[in-house]
């Protein structure tokens, strides 16, 4: 992919309404994503809470839920294997519907204002470093739009010295 500087757009304008158009298809899939991964999560957490109930104390919130999923998953022919493995892959699904989401945005052209035809597609040159922001041009109406795909935050060296 070619790289361009955000000084070879003089003239044109950042054009915000353009990048909604171009996320909205992505957030009820990133949504899902992330909510089956916190679904997965929590029955992860309920599973490891639920044998403090074994060892005699009394059940709590999260011990009653793993008991109703333990209920269902017996219900529906689960095995004792492939029902506490569940929730492992329950959160791992939702994390991979997640990525998966995010890599098709990110390999993603939008459609420029001149029906037919697709935004040119950059890497910003003056991102800072660790950090990858695409930028994307529509030369006919003179507007762009960047989305940071990668940051990476904090130190880059190791300044420690003993």
């Amino acid at each position: 992919m070619n790289t361009i500087r955000l000084d070879e757009l003089d003239g044109y304008t950042e054009d915000p309404q353009a990048l909604r158009r171009f996320e909205r298809p992505y957030l009820i899939p990133s949504l899902a994503g992330f909510v089956v991964a916190l679904i997965g999560l929590v029955l992860l957490i309920a599973e490891m809470q639920a044998s403090h109930y074994y060892r005699g104390q009394s059940a709590g919130i999260l011990d009653r839920l793993w008991f109703k999923f333990v209920q269902v998953a017996l219900q529906n022919g689960l095995n004792l294997g492939e029902r506490d493995a569940a929730p492992v892959v329950v959160f791992v699904g939702g994390l991979l519907i997640l990525a998966g989401t995010v890599l098709r945005q990110a390999l993603a052209t939008p459609n420029a204002s001149l029906p037919g035809t697709r935004m040119e597609k950059y890497l910003n040159a003056d991102a800072p470093p660790g950090n990858k922001e695409i930028i994307y041009v529509d030369r006919a109406a003179r507007t762009y739009f960047r989305r940071l795909f990668i940051n990476r935050s904090g130190p880059r060296i190791n300044n420690w010295n003993p």
